[in-house]
């Protein structure tokens, strides 16, 4: 499913043209998504994607502006994920 789950992640950053370096899924932890962009501003672009800002537990998120990484954990990821298969029309839950 890892693989899978990538495949999905990667296709929604697409389709919203948001450009990313490297992504990586983990089941360990409860869930755990890593995003590498290649600018401040896909990553900008993802966080508003993700409705970050509108967030009231923002816990589960780990940003690093100086490398440009987000790391997702827990229930945030799997929230992600969700959203991605709604986009992309994918029966990923």
């Amino acid at each position: 499913m890892n693989g899978l789950t990538e495949d999905l992640l990667k296709s929604f950053l697409d389709k919203n043209e948001i450009c990313y370096y490297s992504l990586i899924f983990s089941e360990c932890y409860n869930g755990v998504i890593s995003i590498s962009f290649l600018s401040k501003y896909d990553m900008d672009l993802f966080l508003d994607l993700v409705k970050y800002k509108s967030k009231f537990n923002k816990s589960g998120f780990i940003i690093i502006p100086e490398t440009s990484v987000i790391i997702v954990t827990g229930g945030e990821a799997y929230e992600i994920i969700r959203t991605a298969g709604r986009v992309c029309d994918s029966s990923i839950s």
